[in-house]
């Protein structure tokens, strides 16, 4: 008795173990900003807190409340706007409130420093750990949108904070993103499109094929342009 006693306890603190070395999909990805990772690649700050880095579970009244963001927006200045004579929509800045689902992403990817207290309503816990030298770090010039080399600004890129139905009035965009092959269709927010409608954040790799060192959170294939046409009538 006390034999299977022993073996039931063994048994739970083996679980109790595995359960809690569980992480979420997007560990060991670019977003993964835990001081301990070991990759080769990305930017690391001072906390282990995972989800800290961006979520908070008690947001300041300063702060988003919606989805739980512990995130400020530091630039004033707005990141401009793609803008075309055949688009029917019309594409707000994402600067204008700081709860659109862009002007999210846009808090570390305009080039501002990521993890100074200013980027914060509220930083994750370091722990032991310094902030010191760490809290300074910005995205890379390819994945700075704002004032990098390479994009300088939203204008450049994919419209982004926009009507969806306003762009459908045009017989080349569907009614509707449509979800193709075995993929979901491209994610709307408040009826809007935004980074995250192609983009997934909490994920370490996308359907590009590519090493988690060199992936944009790509969640639909571009492989025979998917992704694009779940939108374009093409």
């Amino acid at each position: 008795m006390k034999q299977l006693f022993f073996v039931a306890i063994l048994l739970l603190v083996i679980g109790s173990f595995a359960a809690a070395q569980t992480l979420p999909a997007m560990a060991n990805g670019k977003h993964d900003f835990r001081y301990s990772k070991t990759l080769g690649f990305g930017i690391k700050g001072a906390s282990e807190a995972l989800c800290g880095y961006c979520h908070t579970p008690h947001v300041p009244a300063t702060g988003v409340p919606t989805p739980l963001w512990s995130r400020s927006i530091t630039k004033t200045t707005n990141y401009g706007h793609y803008t075309s004579t055949t688009m029917d929509a019309t594409t707000a800045d994402v600067v204008g409130t700081q709860d659109n689902v862009s002007a999210m992403c846009m808090s570390c990817h305009d080039g501002s420093a990521l993890f100074t207290s200013s980027a914060y309503v509220k930083r994750p816990y370091g722990g032991t750990n310094s902030w010191t030298g760490i809290q300074d770090s910005t995205v890379r010039d390819g994945s700075n949108l704002y004032n990098g080399v390479k994009y300088n600004g939203l204008s450049h890129t994919h419209p982004v904070n926009f009507v969806y139905a306003d762009a459908a009035g045009d017989a080349g965009i569907h009614a509707t993103p449509l979800a193709l092959d075995t993929y979901d269709a491209p994610r709307l927010f408040d009826g809007r499109m935004q980074c995250a409608s192609c983009h997934e954040p909490h994920e370490a790799t996308d359907m590009s094929g590519a090493s988690p060192s060199s992936h944009k959170f790509i969640q639909i294939t571009t492989d025979n342009s998917t992704l694009c046409i779940s939108c374009h009538n093409k």
